[in-house]
């Protein structure tokens, strides 16, 4: 009887020095931002990395409050365009800021469910070819 459960797994290594810049755009919606950044934090991401919010365009007071205390923390940015929406115009413009070696591009809905979730990307981002 064949067993589908039985495999392998190729795990390449990154560099430990790895610094995953993890690029966020918003506008408002300070719960879904609010649950993806405690996602990011509740597990360990396995490298360094920084994160940059595009704020854009956000009015409401409890967002703007929280993107001010949010960059005042080391490696937290954040960058405001007031423009129309276009994901890959900010996206493009957090990636020109960004420190990192390998860039996340994340939407604010989007929720970290395992450890060493930036290790497994970055390693996979750096292997040769």
């Amino acid at each position: 009887m064949y067993q589908a459960n039985h495999g392998f797994r190729l795990q390449w290594a990154a560099p430990s020095s790895t610094l995953v810049s993890v690029i966020i755009p918003t506008r408002d919606h300070l719960t879904l931002l609010q649950a993806c950044l405690q996602s990011l934090y509740q597990y360990d991401a396995g490298c360094s990395y920084e994160v940059i919010v595009i704020d854009n365009g956000s009015v409401e007071k409890n967002t703007l409050s929280f993107l001010e205390d949010f960059q005042s923390e080391p490696g937290h940015f954040v960058l405001r365009d007031d423009g129309p929406f276009n994901y890959s115009s900010l996206n493009n413009k957090a990636a020109a800021l960004a420190n990192g070696s390998v860039l996340l591009l994340l939407n604010n809905d989007v929720e970290i469910l395992a450890p060493n979730w930036a290790l497994e990307l970055a390693s996979n981002a750096l292997r040769p070819g």
